[in-house]
């Protein structure tokens, strides 16, 4: 029930690989974005670390939803989709809403680019990264002279 409705919502997003779980225990697949604009952005962030993408999600459903989920501890690509035992069918619209919103922002392209969905959710968690992932660049092609840069 939970696990069909989920695959209706989601279904055409690039983003979502699979959905799949058992009884109400689900996770939400997700893959690299296809557009090349975002890709640039979801490659830089996961180069500093590969749960970046997870983590926005996990931040924009709880900051914007209310909606508290995490990502698994194995696979930074897996979102747990694990209501309470007692959800109704409400509650379960409720959460589908929210993360087809959530998909929906960052596979659209609004005005403002693909910075507009993942920098504002990670702006004050992920600040210090990037920051040193900058600095560690600018010192690398300081010494390089431009060179050997990934």
């Amino acid at each position: 029930m939970f696990r069909a409705r989920l695959r209706r919502g989601l279904s055409g997003f690039d983003m979502v690989k699979e959905v799949r779980g058992m009884g109400l225990l689900n996770g939400i697949e997700f893959v690299p974005p296809r557009k090349l604009a975002f890709r640039a952005l979801y490659q830089a962030f996961h180069h500093i670390h590969p749960a970046m993408f997870g983590q926005i999600v996990v931040m924009r459903m709880f900051r914007e939803k209310g909606i508290l989920t995490q990502i698994c501890g194995n696979n930074f690509m897996v979102l747990k989709a694990a209501p309470p035992l007692t959800v109704t069918p409400e509650q379960l619209d409720e959460f589908v809403s929210a993360i087809r919103a959530v998909v929906e922002l960052a596979e659209s392209s609004p005005a403002s680019g693909p910075r507009h969905w993942l920098w504002p959710a990670g702006q004050s968690t992920f600040k210090p990264f990037l920051r040193r992932f900058f600095c560690q660049q600018a010192v690398q092609a300081e010494k390089t002279g431009g060179r050997n840069l990934h």
